[in-house]
C-alpha cells in the first residue's frame, strides 16, 4: 500500500525476488495510470484513510501487506484494520523519526 519511493522500490525488489504475486495499492489516480501503462505494474486505487475503502476491501488470500504510506495515521489505521481482517504478516517498512532542527 502506498507507491512513493520505498513502495515502487518494494514493489520492484518483490517483484524480482519474489515468488508469489503481488499488487499494489496508491490513492493518486494519475500515478496509478501512469504506472500502468509506464512500467505495466498491477496497481489499483486505494486510500487507506477511507472508511468505505475497507469495508469494501476483499483480502480473499492475501498473505502478508507491505504498508508504505508517509502518514503515521494512517499506517496505525491501517495495522488494526489489517489486523482484524485476520491479516498474517503487515509490514511497515519506514522508520518514523522527528524532524531535527535545521543548524
Amino acid at each position: 500500500m502506498g507507491l512513493g519511493r520505498t513502495g515502487q522500490a518494494a514493489y520492484q525488489q518483490l517483484k524480482k525476488f519474489g515468488d508469489k504475486p503481488i499488487a499494489a495499492m496508491d490513492s493518486n489516480p494519475e500515478k496509478i495510470e501512469r504506472f500502468r501503462q509506464e512500467l505495466h505494474l498491477d496497481i489499483y486505487y486505494g486510500d487507506a484513510e477511507d472508511v468505505l475503502f475497507w469495508e469494501k476491501l476483499q483480502l480473499g488470500e492475501v498473505e502478508t501487506v507491505l504498508l508504505c504510506l508517509p502518514e503515521l495515521e494512517a499506517k496505525l489505521g491501517s495495522i488494526h484494520k489489517l489486523k482484524s481482517a485476520a491479516i498474517k504478516d503487515t509490514l511497515p517498512p519506514t522508520a518514523l523519526m522527528k524532524k531535527r532542527p535545521r543548524s
